[in-house]
């Protein structure tokens, strides 16, 4: 299918895999894609890899739990065409680290211990937003990249006003990815209402109303990161 010269044949195969299939056969696919990327000329890949922490799921099993973390070294670390190919960037909270570290440690991958002094090149802590300028600072650069035109009245925070910042910093713990989803829903619901602007007002109102939030960091004390690690 490949070498067919037919790419929707192999467009066509790939889409009647089932999730089953591509999880179990997930090395063989990631290989043959490395093969491809070699044969285009290009050694080397950086793969990233989010939600690590889907290893130490309380509906992973110890044992299940062990034998993903060393497929997990043997994809990236010692099956070939992936350990001369890849580096790696992963992410991981601290929770998980704790979860897996004794099966981590057993398959012999590297340490992700951030406060080793080895590790000070190579382990980024993403620390939570710790006051409203760095939360305006965060959405004014992903609004700046979403703009086609310039924003109205030199507001750089259009559609939002600076109250509205404060309220989702309020109401997102500092944590990046809560702020900029919620601040998410806020344009839909702004475009829906039709509102002229986002005031802390209608941002709080709305914010207010959404459950719980029940992502995997938060319950996490104040203060805890989110660790990214990488290695060649």
């Amino acid at each position: 299918m490949l070498c067919s010269g037919d790419p929707s044949e192999l467009a066509v195969h790939v889409d009647s895999i089932t999730p089953n299939r591509r999880t179990r056969n997930g090395d063989s696919y990631l290989a043959t894609l490395l093969i491809a990327i070699k044969a285009a000329g290009i050694s080397h890949v950086l793969l990233c890899c989010d939600q690590l922490e889907d290893f130490a799921a309380t509906t992973t099993t110890r044992q299940k739990r062990s034998l993903e973390t060393e497929r997990f070294r043997d994809y990236v670390l010692e099956t070939q065409p992936m350990s001369d190919m890849l580096t790696c960037v992963v992410t991981m909270h601290p929770r998980a680290t704790r979860a897996i570290g004794q099966e981590w440690r057993l398959a012999d991958l590297p340490s992700f211990e951030h406060d080793r002094a080895d590790n000070r090149h190579r382990v980024v802590i993403l620390e939570r937003l710790r006051s409203v300028n760095k939360a305006r600072i965060l959405v004014k650069r992903y609004l700046d990249a979403a703009r086609n035109s310039s924003a109205p009245d030199g507001n750089d925070l259009y559609p939002f006003d600076e109250s509205a910042i404060e309220a989702l910093y309020l109401r997102s713990d500092g944590k990046p990815r809560d702020l900029l989803r919620k601040a998410n829903s806020l344009v839909f619901e702004g475009a829906e209402q039709n509102w002229n602007i986002i005031t802390g007002e209608r941002a709080a109102d709305l914010l207010d109303s959404f459950a719980v939030d029940d992502d995997y960091t938060s319950t996490i004390g104040e203060g805890s990161p989110t660790v990214h690690r990488s290695w060649v």
